[in-house]
């Protein structure tokens, strides 16, 4: 794999995570909404689920509408120059895993195209990630599909987080936390990991963010140590809504920007639904 794939595949994998582990609740039902301020449409914002499924990526046409009514497109983040934000900065996985635990890590990712020297060489949280998910990563998700459209239309593409942010948010996270995460996603047989996508992605389709809640919460927590999922989701979800909505904000506020991220950041008391309300944006579902 070469070094620009490879970030395009970890790249894909980072955004694999936001629904699958996130934790929000809100009275509302929708995943489009459009925003508006005292002048009129400042823009939109889209709860994404970071799949290829084409049950996800067959657009329907409002949502189309509005990305491509949009003068800008924000996303989650965009890849980041170089792929040394992936792996660990001194040492191996050899130096954190038994050697059972370790060969089982490297069969797994190489179930999902990943070569062992990359493998073993990434930060515990992140090759927790990549396994997650039942096929591993696609650059062809839901996000990059948005991208790709906004590009070949000419919309200014721009990033609610960098890089550095994005994907150093878990680092944080104790060494032994990390490694805990990844002991409990090796724990996990296959099909099992298949049948929590299924469940997850029919959520997401029904399009309920209370409903995505109560999956999540039971889908996520139910295999971790006791108090790593409060970990997680402090890092995860609370801590980047305040910051991507912040952003969102301002994007908002030049007009026409089409806001894409995962769709647990939106609901809840914290979320970047009643984020943006607090800033003065009437917000209404579309879809």
């Amino acid at each position: 794999m070469t070094p620009r794939n490879l970030i395009r595949h970890l790249f894909a994998t980072w955004l694999a995570l936001t629904v699958t582990w996130a934790a929000a609740a809100d009275i509302e039902r929708g995943l489009l909404w459009k925003v508006e301020s005292a002048q009129g449409t400042a823009g939109y914002l889209f709860g994404t689920i970071h799949s290829d499924d084409s049950r996800v990526t067959d657009f329907q046409p409002p949502l189309l509408e509005a990305l491509l009514s949009s003068r800008s497109l924000m996303l989650e983040t965009l890849p980041p120059p170089d792929a040394s934000v992936f792996f660990l900065k001194q040492g191996t996985l050899a130096d954190l895993l038994a050697p059972g635990e370790l060969d089982a890590a490297l069969q797994q990712a190489a179930s999902r195209g990943m070569l062992d020297s990359m493998a073993v060489r990434m930060k515990p949280w992140l090759l927790a990630l990549v396994l997650a998910t039942p096929k591993g990563p696609s650059p062809f998700s839901q996000d990059m599909q948005l991208y790709a459209l906004a590009d070949q239309r000419g919309l200014q593409v721009n990033a609610l987080e960098t890089a550095d942010e994005h994907f150093t948010s878990l680092d944080a996270l104790a060494v032994a936390d990390q490694v805990a995460l990844l002991r409990s996603v090796l724990a996990q047989p296959e099909d099992k990991k298949e049948q929590a996508y299924e469940q997850l992605l029919a959520v997401y389709l029904g399009g309920d963010s209370a409903k995505i809640l109560e999956t999540d919460e039971k889908l996520s927590a139910q295999d971790l140590p006791p108090g790593l999922w409060d970990k997680l989701r402090k890092v995860l979800i609370d801590e980047r809504n305040a910051l991507m909505a912040k952003r969102a904000i301002a994007g908002l506020r030049e007009g026409k920007a089409f806001i894409a991220l995962g769709a647990a950041h939106l609901p809840g008391d914290q979320g970047v639904v009643q984020r943006l309300r607090a800033a003065g944006f009437k917000l209404t579902p579309m879809q």
